[in-house]
């Protein structure tokens, strides 16, 4: 019984050890096995085994300019859902160099070209976004907001973003006014002291600042009439009490 175990096993490992050598290869596939296997990889999403397939099928007919068409378009597909990975962990700028591989590999074509319009999209809404999140100033929040307005405009997911972007549009205006206020107010300030510390050239520039950005806020004749009332108290002469 266990002689009979025995020759099995060794008979066993004669048959594998010499499979290698001596096994046929399996047959070619025909053209219509070929296209059944490459709609099943196509469907199972198995970019590569479709296009080593497709290789096979344009072997027999080189002139089908519809095997040709479909190879790129799985090869785009390979990247494209590389960039749809990318895009999910919110890596734009990954996404894009993968197109850039994508188009020295393949070269531009219109599939490519499409993703890379919608990836550029993509970006400047981020990086707009990103701006109005932090804005350095009323007026880059406003042009910010004007501009992703009009980006989102035929957008129709994006719509219900616009009545917030009008609200930071109004919010923006109001931070320019008080932005524009506060340095009205440092330059006369500054003119203020130059008056008093007698640089006359500089008073004079400063009051032509004030003068362009905030007329109505600092009139001419007001600020002057301020400055003037400083120099006279600063020129003032100081009376020394006598001691008793």
């Amino acid at each position: 019984m266990s002689g009979l175990k025995y020759s099995s096993i060794i008979l066993v490992a004669i048959l594998l050890s010499g499979c290698g050598k001596e096994t046929t290869p399996e047959p070619p596939l025909t053209q219509p096995e070929l296209v059944i296997q490459i709609l099943k990889d196509t469907k199972a999403k198995k970019r590569e085994a479709a296009c080593n397939k497709l290789d096979r099928l344009i072997a027999m007919d080189k002139n089908n300019a519809f095997l040709h068409e479909l190879k790129s378009s799985e090869q785009n597909n390979i990247y494209i859902e590389n960039i749809q990975t990318l895009l999910d962990k919110n890596d734009i700028d990954g996404a894009i160099r993968e197109i850039d591989n994508a188009e020295l590999k393949l070269g531009r074509n219109p599939q490519l070209n499409n993703a890379r319009e919608k990836l550029e999209y993509i970006k400047k809404i981020s990086v707009l976004s990103k701006s109005i999140a932090e804005p350095a100033s009323g007026a880059q929040l406003e042009k910010d907001c004007v501009s992703l307005k009009k980006l989102i405009a035929d957008y129709k997911p994006a719509e219900k973003y616009i009545p917030v972007l009008d609200q930071k549009i109004e919010l923006a205006q109001l931070l320019q006014k008080q932005e524009e206020k506060r340095t009205a107010f440092s330059i006369f300030s500054d003119m203020l002291y130059f008056q008093q510390t007698g640089n006359s050239r500089l008073a004079r520039i400063t009051d032509a600042e004030l003068e362009l950005i905030a007329p109505d806020e600092y009139p001419r004749k007001r600020v002057q009439s301020i400055a003037g009332q400083l120099n006279t108290k600063t020129n003032e002469p100081k009376t020394v009490k006598p001691q008793s």
